[in-house]
């Protein structure tokens, strides 16, 4: 709630404080004297737009200060405005944004008047009342509503996306043929061939080679001979060295058959030959086209079943996504049943229980329903007529500011409301007599749950206040001022009796304003 209020400099308001009672608060006051000033101020600090127009001559700056009281805590709320049209916000002293200040202002207080009741011609409002009304929950349709339209773009991308798809598919998979046939798994398989290959291709010069070798061992010249003559030439005259160079020629011995042995196994193998040539060529192909070298394949075929896999799981979410898209379509038809007649119900409610109150808030004669486009519609509008025979229309079209202001009220009422403060202005617009006295009552009921702050000219609501908060104008050094005084006693008897007949003083106005006070005590 409104704890207090401090306005500096605003148009004709110099520098007023005043505090707020809980209940029902009448800001009363002459025509012209600022009493709309003030709930100009507390729209400036619930985030509306203000010029350079609303700063008064005291100084180059408008400033609007206000104690807050919600959930149990209290907050100061602050809005500047400069003559070169600049705005600061601030929140407990610390500078904010003009989005962060409406965001904690506007649970604290709902304003409701000329241009201000504009929240009720919002169809986003107009739900927001009705499911609160109807404890009507849209969140899982939202939900589901929220799914379904990202399934359909997923499953939208998917289908475009098909043909293309299909094409990549058929071509990896004519790749990762060709790897599997080609089977390699060797990254240096094409060097041993190479190197086998340049063997078999020198096997008349390994044998002429090992021939040679051969019979320079175990020839009738050759070194194995040679050093079996010398053994026996030596055995007499040095018996080791004897054997020694006899063990020598046995080794050259072994090796010369060896040697033999080895040349009689090299046979030409055209086969073998021709069979690596083919497996060569068959890799030089693979090189070409997935390398440059066999390893950049051997990745190459891993790559491939990596993107045929994510194909395969696309392909798979297309099934599994079209079968989702049925669960969801009859989920959302489901929620959607579901709230519509949730919403529906709150509206033949919602609509007699409003309708019941209008005479009281001197709306006798007026219509108002909750509508909806079609029976299979689920976003509800208000309907209103002021008049008898017209037809109800969409509030934002045939509604007054004075007629929204008092058709607030009427949901104020019946609905309750989210903020502790609610300020109307206007609301007694073109009223007075018995239906003044039923507004002012509707007023006072609502003051028992809440803050309900009235700017009005109506002395039966002045009367039904807890709390009377009196508007003057003043001049001081030739320059127009207000000022704002709470009333006591005779004081108030006195504004009561000059909002009655326009005379102050007169003993039967005063008489007649102590009547109304008496009737409101409690």
């Amino acid at each position: 709630m409104i704890e207090a209020l401090v306005v500096s400099n605003l148009g004709v308001i110099r520098d007023v404080e005043t505090e707020m009672s809980d209940g029902l608060v009448a800001i009363t006051g002459e025509t012209g004297a600022g009493k709309t000033l003030l709930t100009t101020a507390l729209s400036l600090l619930l985030g509306q737009r203000g010029g350079s127009e609303l700063i008064g001559p005291a100084s180059d700056t408008a400033k609007v200060r206000a104690l807050l009281s919600l959930d149990g805590e209290e907050f100061t709320a602050e809005r500047e405005i400069t003559a070169s049209g600049r705005s600061r916000a601030r929140l407990d002293g610390t500078l904010v944004s003009l989005a962060e200040l409406s965001n904690r202002t506007s649970r604290a207080i709902q304003l409701f008047g000329q241009h201000l009741s504009i929240r009720l011609s919002s169809n986003t409002e107009q739900v927001r009342l009705l499911d609160r009304f109807g404890g009507c929950d849209q969140s899982e349709l939202q939900l589901n509503s929220r799914e379904l339209a990202t399934l359909k773009e997923h499953l939208q991308r998917l289908e475009i996306e098909q043909e293309s798809r299909q094409k990549r598919r058929t071509l990896l998979e004519y790749e990762i043929g060709e790897l599997d046939a080609a089977a390699v798994i060797d990254p240096n398989e094409d060097a041993r061939i190479s190197d086998e290959l340049e063997r078999l291709g020198t096997l008349s010069e390994q044998r002429i080679l090992l021939a040679s070798l051969h019979d320079s061992l175990a020839g009738e010249e050759g070194a194995v001979g040679m050093l079996h003559q010398a053994a026996g030439q030596w055995r007499r005259l040095d018996p080791e060295l004897s054997r020694r160079i006899s063990d020598l020629a046995s080794e050259l011995d072994d090796l010369a058959h060896e040697l033999r042995g080895r040349n009689e196994s090299l046979t030409d193998d055209p086969e073998r030959i021709a069979a690596l040539d083919e497996r060569l060529n068959l890799l030089v192909r693979i090189k070409r086209r997935f390398g440059p070298t066999l390893g950049d394949a051997i990745e190459r075929r891993e790559q491939i079943r990596s993107e045929l896999g994510e194909i395969e799981v696309e392909e798979r979410s297309a099934f599994t996504g079209h079968e989702r898209l049925q669960e969801l379509e009859q989920q959302v038809a489901k929620s959607k049943a579901r709230l519509r007649s949730c919403r529906q119900k709150a509206a033949s409610r919602l609509s007699a229980s409003i309708s019941a109150l209008l005479p009281s808030v001197a709306l006798g004669g007026a219509l108002f329903q909750v509508a909806f486009d079609g029976e299979e519609s689920i976003q509800p509008h208000f309907e209103f007529s002021a008049n008898v025979g017209f037809p109800a229309e969409p509030i934002s079209r045939v509604a007054s500011g004075g007629e929204l202001s008092r058709l607030m009220l009427a949901l104020a009422t019946v609905l309750g409301s989210d903020a502790p403060s609610l300020v109307f202005d206007e609301v007694d617009a073109g009223i007075g007599g018995a239906t003044g006295l039923s507004i002012a009552k509707t007023l006072r009921s609502l003051g028992r749950e809440r803050q309900v702050i009235v700017v009005t000219h109506l002395p039966q609501i002045a009367a039904a206040a807890d709390q009377q908060l009196l508007v003057t104008k003043t001049v001081e050094n030739d320059l127009s001022g207000t000022a704002v005084s709470r009333l006591h006693g005779e004081e108030r008897v006195a504004e009561i009796a000059r909002m009655l007949s326009g005379q102050p003083a007169s003993v039967l106005a005063r008489e007649h304003a102590r009547d109304l006070l008496s009737s409101f005590a409690d």
